[in-house]
């Protein structure tokens, strides 16, 4: 196999050590010299790779369309699809979920450690000019918070026109009052706390609307302060932030409007009938959202026949948030979360035909992670699937298989749960399939009888799945009655071993590094991002997971903030395609929720999801919370719960609680956190920390922006690598170590055809291309931003490599993000590639080779350090470095013959020559012998 990297590098004899930086304090270049540098680089990179890269999608119509017949993806129902308004109880009150109700003049939300968040919105026909409103806040929300940062958690009372903030005031858990001014950066809000407010008692605020300010009174005091932008709001939002915690209520009490003054504030709704609109008949999943639908339920209705005699239930995989379930127009059951449910409906159907109806009740317009949000708060409510079924079926309640041990004869466990006593005494036999990519014969494993639940070892000789070879199984099992099939049970499975030892992840005994990047999944067309946000189709989900697979990716990290995923079309696609997946379920960082309760509430929740995807073999890990700040008594806690939890369900794959508690380099100051062992703090005091922290699963996640290169930090920063527990964590012999998100930014090409009709170019993160370059690119320099963000995604990826990094992730793979104009993807909004998914193309292969000094910039006492990475202990190679001009010309070859390693070799040095100051390029070519 062959395998070439290469390095684009600037060579002048007057470079030194001590002044080589690319960018920064150390550099030699101005700003014309350095884009002179990214302007030869772009021509390079489009010579190398092609000379239209920034107008290729990631992955082709044809290619998504080739693998989306191949996947042979499960069709959900048809059902007849309507929209209606839904009945309000209090004249301009929407109320979200059945947690949030009124009570004697307020709205109360009872969180109830429960997940939708309650929130509440109160429609106006014309502009506020003037309002006094009362909060009262339970004591259980006490944190006790330093101060209130840009994005602290808080309940929030938000005033809008449409879904444009005007006002957003923040009653934050340490009994702060503040507000968040984004009229500077929407993204990041500006905080000028207010003062104190009391916990168990009403705080009075009132806010007069002005022309360019607006005034703030609270405790005595009057504050002139700015608009986040500056429109004169028509609704108030009162929303819970991302943590349920205890109760809390809102009470407005006076009201003046452009048109006159408000003092009936909970006057009954006029009954009226409610109007439906059909929107066609469609498959599942279905998905209603977007201002456009705001406040309307998605009705789903079908036919259905039931035989005689014959017992039914019906299997619902989300309601999100949360709906209705009606059977022959009878309500049977009412859900205020989006968790699957299995419902028996035997007592209310007939015999013969029936009819069904779903109805999801609209989401709250809610901006839980403000920073990574779309300018429509509405993301969708939608239905996965539903099915009805013979309730026989339901017998076996769980079945899954776990791989024990992976070889030529393969080891598993089959658990089947036996949910029915009335399959007690009855014979069953286990069953054995090929069923991908192609069909085998089926194989018996076992008879027996059943006398509870069902836990048998098998040892024999099967396919393992593996992301170069995704092969796949069905397990079945019949129970019989009188020799006839009674019920059958049947799951998807594949065998494949992970762990982690010698500080590294082994996959099928083989040790492996994550290379990939995070979905977030902010997918085009623009009007529909809140749809597709959360409710993708197999076709975008398919689209996605070949992006990565271009860029010579193996691993996706489920990033969907706010909506968790738990949608197990992406396990089913990756278990096919081959890509290994961190997942975590839709009750993503839930777990921050021990700040307040010390249990973790939510854990049976997760639980549940986890079993909907158990057997899935792209799984490989679980996560619970991708950023936390907490008390070290909480990182237990948090910690202890997680692991906790998961291993009550799985003990099978690798856990990362918190994808980032090292905060590298400092980055958000004052985080606490443990050193690898578990026996310092993050300033080296002498502790202990409790039995999560070093569980023999739980891997070791950082985000290490300021190390590499993510929010402009001088280029030197990257190359010295200088945080304290950097080594400990690179170089542990038991724990593996992922940089789960590094990244930074490149500008959207705007000259494809979807960007010349749509672009925003009105992007937070330019201040990076400042604060490390000192010059903002110009509209028309794309380009050369493209460069830089190749340039520095090649050699962070390198430093990562020649650390022994057990897994490194973009953030993220696609853009689309903060209402499209996310600049850190690799593929922009529409899937057209940036030049840096190509130099991560070459980065992420499987065995590259490349110099160990990450600088570009060269000098006279320059040598070149050769690092292998990827290398297998039993195929030696050759490595061939060569000395190209710009042009292309040969000027110096050196060879290093029959090379062998374990994981990485580290090669002797040579001193290149130069003919004069000039560009160059160091090729890299690993020839490997079988």
């Amino acid at each position: 196999m062959r395998t070439v990297y290469e390095e684009f590098i600037q060579f002048n004899k007057d470079f030194t050590a001590q002044k080589n930086a690319f960018y920064g304090p150390d550099s030699p270049l101005d700003e014309a010299a350095q884009k002179a540098f990214l302007q030869r680089y772009a021509s390079y990179a489009k010579a190398r790779y092609g000379k239209d890269v920034c107008f290729q999608k990631a992955a082709t119509q044809e290619e998504i369309a080739r693998a989306e017949k191949a996947l042979r993806m499960e069709k959900g129902d048809f059902f007849k699809v309507y929209k209606r308004d839904k009945k309000r109880l209090y004249k301009n009150w929407s109320l979200y979920t059945a947690r949030a109700t009124v009570k004697d003049g307020f709205v109360e939300l009872k969180d109830d450690y429960a997940f939708p968040m309650p929130a509440a919105k109160y429609d106006l026909t014309d502009g506020i000019k003037e309002i006094s409103f009362a909060v009262y806040i339970d004591k259980g929300y006490y944190q006790n918070h330093k101060y209130v940062g840009a994005t602290t958690t808080s309940r929030f009372i938000e005033f809008r026109r449409d879904c444009t903030e005007a006002v957003k005031l923040c009653f934050a858990p340490n009994g702060t009052l503040a507000h968040k001014d984004g009229s500077v950066k929407p993204y990041h809000y500006t905080v000028t706390e207010l003062g104190k407010y009391a916990f168990n008692e009403w705080n009075v605020v009132k806010l007069v609307f002005r022309d360019g300010d607006f005034e703030l009174h609270f405790n005595g005091e009057v504050r002139t302060l700015q608009y986040s932008n500056e429109v004169r709001p028509d609704n108030i939002y009162v929303g819970g932030g991302m943590q349920p915690a205890t109760f809390w209520r809102f009470k407005p009490l006076s009201l003046i409007t452009e048109t006159g003054k408000i003092t009936d504030f909970f006057a009954a709704e006029a009954e009226r009938e409610i109007a439906e609109e059909y929107l066609g008949e469609r498959q599942l999943p279905i998905v209603l959202g977007t201002k456009e639908n705001q406040d309307k339920e998605l009705i789903l209705r079908k036919s259905f026949y039931c035989p005689s005699g014959v017992e039914c239930s019906l299997n619902v995989r989300a309601l999100d948030p949360c709906g209705a379930v009606y059977i022959n127009g009878k309500k049977v059951m009412e859900t205020d979360d989006f968790q699957p449910f299995t419902l028996d409906i035997t007592p209310y159907v007939r015999t013969g035909g029936n009819a069904l109806e779903l109805v999801v009740y609209p989401r709250a317009p809610e901006t839980l992670y403000p920073w990574h949000r779309h300018n429509d708060y509405y993301n969708g409510w939608f239905c996965l699937s539903a099915d009805i079924v013979d309730s026989k079926t339901l017998g076996v309640k769980e079945l899954t298989v776990t791989t024990l041990q992976s070889g030529a004869a393969s080891k598993f466990n089959v658990k089947a749960t036996v949910d029915n006593a009335s399959l007690c005494g009855k014979e069953y036999a286990l069953f054995l399939t090929k069923i991908y990519p192609e069909r085998g014969d089926t194989s018996l494993l076992k008879k027996g009888v059943v006398a509870g639940n069902i836990s048998d070892d098998f040892e024999l000789p099967v396919d393992l799945w593996d992301v170069d070879s995704p092969n796949l199984y069905s397990l079945r099992i019949e129970i019989y009655d009188d020799e006839q099939v009674y019920c059958a049970t049947e799951t998807e499975c594949g065998f494949r071993t992970v762990e982690q030892k010698q500080g590294a992840i082994f996959i099928n005994g083989r040790k492996t590094v994550l290379k990939g990047a995070l979905n977030m999944q902010f997918l085009p067309p623009y009007d529909e991002i809140p749809l597709n946000h959360v409710c993708p189709s197999d076709r975008q989900i398919i689209e996605q997971i070949l992006a990565i697979k271009a860029m010579n990716g193996n691993c996706m990290r489920l990033h969907q903030l706010g909506y968790g995923c738990g949608d197990r079309r992406f396990a089913r696609i990756c278990d096919r395609l081959g890509i290994f997946l961190i997942w975590t379920t839709r009750l993503i960082d839930s777990i921050e929720n021990i700040k307040w309760t010390d249990t973790w509430k939510q854990a049976k929740g997760y639980q549940t999801q986890m079993l909907e995807v158990i057997n899935s073999p792209s799984i490989i890990m679980w996560e619970g919370s991708n950023e936390c700040h907490a008390e070290l008594a909480k990182v237990d806690l948090l910690f202890d719960s997680f692991v906790s939890a998961v291993k009550e369900v799985d003990e099978s794959r690798l856990i990362c609680p918190v994808s980032h508690l090292y905060y590298g380099g400092g980055l958000y100051g004052g985080a606490h956190y443990y050193s690898d062992s578990g026996e310092f703090d993050e300033v080296g005091n002498a502790v202990r920390s409790s039995f999560g922290w070093t569980d023999k699963d739980v891997v070791r996640s950082a985000h290490t922006y300021c190390l590499l290169l993510g929010y402009g930090e001088p280029w030197k920063r990257m190359v010295e690598q200088d945080w304290k527990w950097q080594n400990e964590l690179f170089y542990n012999d038991e724990k593996a170590y992922l940089v789960s998100e590094y990244a930074i930014i490149g500008r959207q090409n705007p000259d494809t055809e979807e960007a010349k009709a749509f672009i925003n170019k009105d992007s937070y993160e330019f201040s990076d291309e400042k604060n490390a370059l000192g010059f903002v690119f110009t509209d028309g320099e794309w380009e050369l931003s493209q460069a830089y963000q190749a340039v520095c995604a090649s050699l962070a990826t390198k430093q990562l490599l020649k650390n022994d990094a057990d897994g490194m992730l973009w953030c993220c793979l696609w853009g689309g993000a903060n209402n499209a104009s996310y600049l850190k993807p690799i593929v922009d909004f529409y899937g057209y590639t940036k030049l840096a998914f190509y130099s991560l193309k070459e980065a992420f292969q499987k065995t590259v080779a490349f110099n160990e000094n990450p600088d570009i910039l060269l000098g006279a006492e320059y040598t070149v350090k050769p690092v292998v990475c990827g290398i297998k202990e039993t195929e030696p190679f050759d490595l061939t470095i060569t000395v190209l001009s710009e042009q292309g010309e040969e000027i110096e070859r050196k060879t290093y013959r029959n090379i062998v390693g374990n994981g990485k070799a580290c090669l002797t040095p040579f001193k290149p020559r130069w003919r004069g100051d000039g560009y160059y390029v160091l090729r890299y070519e690993i020839n490997e012998k079988k």
